[in-house]
């Protein structure tokens, strides 16, 4: 187990409870990226975007924003969606996250979000899922890809950053050049993480990644004298192992 210092509170905070070592300290402060991370993220990142909707109570929009977030080693697809009734006073009437793309569909499914089998990637575009999503409606196999695809490009982030999380995410409809709301230590319950790893795996995981992984530098060696080694084994000093010259009643000089 480790000890977390940190200034907001996140969802696996409680099982420290239940014991702590205070030799793994988790220095959880949030850092913002700003671009550096711009290279590749075009691809990685989709733009946000928006589809016509239909809410129980009228017609609605519904948002998607793509994110993904980085855990102990491995980099997590995520997308957020919101309902928002399109009349005054645009209400929301959902704000969920998805880690997956089944459960991702179900719900759009209910909002009646048109879809599409097609294999639709414009070439032209630079944000292909928001140009593929807005027009035809949401392109199934892209999705797919989008959630099943490796990122093993990422995973160096991890000792770049020194960190054990982060969180990539770009504004809607943003330049390339534009990675916004990137940070490290993000707070993993605002963006709905417990349904990827519960508090006891998360907390499990972070102590083993911290104290295993970014906290394994190697130690530097110290240099003992063979005479110091020798004392230690009980060779030094005059008598060594050797039985002292006592008094007349026996008793050792030296005690």
């Amino acid at each position: 187990m480790l000890i977390v210092q940190s200034d907001y509170k996140d969802y696996y905070d409680g099982v420290a409870a239940s014991g702590i070592d205070k030799t793994i300290v988790y220095r959880r402060v949030r850092a913002p990226l700003g671009n550096r991370l711009a290279k590749g993220m075009d691809e990685a990142i989709p733009g946000d975007t928006r589809f016509e909707a239909k809410a129980a109570n009228g017609k609605a929009w519904v948002d998607l924003e793509f994110f993904l977030v980085g855990f102990c080693g491995r980099i997590y697809p995520g997308a957020r969606l919101q309902a928002i009734m399109r009349l005054h006073p645009y209400e929301v009437v959902a704000d969920e996250f998805y880690y997956d793309t089944e459960s991702l569909v179900e719900r759009l499914n209910e909002f009646r979000v048109k879809t599409t089998t097609e294999d639709l990637r414009p070439t032209w575009h630079r944000h292909w899922l928001l140009k593929s999503f807005r027009g035809n409606g949401l392109s199934l196999p892209v999705l797919e890809r989008y959630f099943s695809g490796p990122r093993t490009d990422l995973e160096g982030l991890f000792h770049e950053l020194k960190a054990p999380s982060f969180l990539l995410h770009r504004k809607c409809c943003a330049r390339p050049d534009d990675v916004a709301f990137s940070t490290t230590n993000p707070c993993l319950r605002e963006l709905g993480f417990q349904k990827v790893k519960d508090p006891y795996t998360a907390f499990q995981d972070l102590s083993v990644y911290i104290s295993g992984v970014l906290g394994s530098e190697s130690k530097p060696v110290i240099e003992v004298s063979d005479e110091v080694k020798a004392e230690a084994k009980g060779h030094g000093g005059e008598y060594s192992f050797r039985k002292p010259p006592g008094t007349k009643r026996g008793t050792p000089r030296w005690r």
